[in-house]
């Protein structure tokens, strides 16, 4: 016997790591700020002060229980993991959402995902890499 599904999950249309994401309240559009696929760091643990995640949905039917977790994909351990609901008034709205991330920790150099999951699904993940990168040079002498 095959489990249905009782909805559709949601089509994700973009999931996008930068430094920061404004709103322009003329246009009403969203202002992404510093896009980046990596970051660098001279010491580990290395914390992150702040980045975004702006998330793009859309075929969503009703609400959803969602959850952005950050994963290192080498050990599989998540070392962040938000939860909560995501609406949809419309199966044709397209849904935007930001996440601002403060003081994130990442323990070791290497590959991590960010995953969003909606009623437990996994809909869509974005890789980027954390590098360990020699000391910085002493611009003065």
């Amino acid at each position: 016997m095959s489990k249905q599904k009782s909805k559709p999950i949601p089509k994700p249309l973009a999931m996008i790591i930068c430094d920061m994401v404004m709103d322009d309240r003329k246009t009403g559009k969203k202002i992404l700020i510093g896009t980046f696929n990596n970051i660098d760091a001279v010491n580990f643990p290395v914390m992150h002060m702040q980045l975004s995640i702006f998330l793009s949905l859309t075929n969503g039917h009703g609400r959803y229980q969602g959850c952005l977790r950050c994963v290192n994909l080498s050990s599989g351990k998540s070392i962040v993991d938000l939860k909560g609901p995501i609406a949809f008034p419309n199966p044709l709205d397209v849904v935007e959402i930001n996440f601002v991330l403060r003081k994130m920790i990442f323990p070791v150099p290497g590959m991590y995902a960010f995953q969003l999951f909606c009623d437990d699904e996994l809909i869509l993940d974005r890789k980027f890499k954390v590098s360990k990168i020699g000391k910085q040079k002493d611009d003065k002498k």
